[in-house]
């Protein structure tokens, strides 16, 4: 209800609502590693063209939260893992809270030898006896 204080008339207010729909569950493509990282492109629609955001559990226990991209927008997003095996959650959120499906991807990052080889290798360099004493016994 509206009142007009200089006619003192009344008049009924109306409002209109419009529904949300949550965005779509995201896709999830790795996109790449570098320098240790390791990058997953991350995208979702809403049906409404609302801008979006994206939640990710990355398999740690660290939660990322991306700022708001335009609705079908590919987000890439990137993470630093140690070696093991994981699973990824990613959910996408509307600027006005609805939320997606999770979606999830696993990922196995391998343990590198290269590092025990150049240790190794330093090791030899460093004692030459050691080395000797190696190919007598080889």
């Amino acid at each position: 209800m509206i009142i007009n204080p200089s006619t003192g008339s009344i008049s009924r207010a109306s409002f209109s609502y419009k529904s949300n729909n949550p965005p779509d569950a995201p896709t999830i493509n790795f996109s790449g590693k570098s320098g240790g990282l390791y990058c997953f492109l991350v995208n979702s629609t809403d049906p409404d063209g609302d801008y979006v955001s994206y939640i990710m559990v990355m398999g740690d226990r660290t939660l990322n939260v991306t700022d708001f991209f335009p609705s079908g927008v590919p987000v890439e997003i990137c993470h630093k893992f140690w070696p093991g095996h994981y699973i990824l959650y990613f959910r996408a959120k509307d600027i006005y809270d609805a939320e997606s499906d999770w979606s999830d991807i696993e990922i196995n990052i391998p343990r590198t030898s290269a590092k025990l080889y150049t240790l190794f290798h330093w090791l030899l360099k460093r004692y030459l006896m050691l080395e000797i004493m190696l190919n007598f016994l080889g």
